[in-house]
């Protein structure tokens, strides 16, 4: 009993501060509008690792073909004693189309229009230094005061990246990427 109880507390004190939370929660279609607009079909699905996200697709009419928009991820971080649920749009290009929070915590918009447009390739580097925002190509620009958990956010997108990239086939820019984080 007392092993049981010691190998507990061990595992709860290794556990991170700041990092991917466990908890699952659903990705709603409402979830996925606020993204893609235009959609207008949803598919859930699930990653390997068991994380929701969701086609995203125009349906077309009668003589139309269906256009696949891209996917809507789901991913869920913990700040301290805080969750933070990201939506992050990535378009059939394999782009970052939006990245929004869902629920009431508040993260700085600016923040989070910078991943708009980055792709797998892109640098999700964190600035470190004010001359390193005026590099091209340009660095992230962390949130005021909280570098590591910028980095949390940054990673995390860029994570949603590699799943898309997998889904529309283009994992094979991954090793390249990865060398970039």
């Amino acid at each position: 009993m007392k092993n049981s109880i010691v190998a507990a507390m061990l595992w709860l004190a290794l556990l991170p501060i700041s990092g991917p939370a466990q908890t699952r929660q659903p990705l709603t279609e409402k979830d996925c509008w606020e993204i893609f607009p235009r959609a207008n079909s949803y598919q859930a699905q699930q990653t390997s690792d068991g994380s929701p996200y969701r086609e995203i697709w125009h349906g077309g009419h009668e003589d139309e073909t269906d256009e696949l928009l891209g996917y809507v991820f789901l991913k869920t971080l913990k700040n301290q004693e805080k969750e933070l649920v990201l939506l992050v749009g990535i378009d059939d290009d394999g782009k970052i189309a939006r990245v929004k929070v869902r629920g009431k915590e508040a993260i700085d918009e600016q923040f989070l229009s910078q991943f708009k447009g980055r792709s797998l390739n892109s640098d999700f580097e964190i600035a470190r230094t004010a001359e390193e925002l005026l590099h091209t190509p340009m660095k992230l620009k962390a949130l005021k005061g909280d570098l590591q958990f910028s980095e949390n956010i940054a990673k995390t997108i860029h994570g949603a990246l590699q799943s898309a990239a997998r889904l529309l086939g283009q994992d094979n820019e991954n090793g390249a990427a990865q060398a970039q984080l």
